[in-house]
């Protein structure tokens, strides 16, 4: 599973109880579920392209 990182200063997002968004966890930009929906598919492709995994 990809570690989501923050848009604004690169820190680690926590998901909110609600379950419709995140919060960094060191600048408190709150992200939408949608935006998490398109860095998720952004993570997947950069992980598609990086042929030596370690799972």
């Amino acid at each position: 599973m990809a570690l989501l990182k923050c848009d604004i200063c690169d820190g680690s997002l926590t998901m909110e109880v609600d379950g419709e968004s995140a919060k960094c966890d060191v600048c408190g930009m709150k992200h939408t579920k949608e935006r998490l929906r398109v860095k998720l598919k952004e993570a997947d492709g950069d992980s598609s392209d990086n042929s030596s995994s370690s799972f």
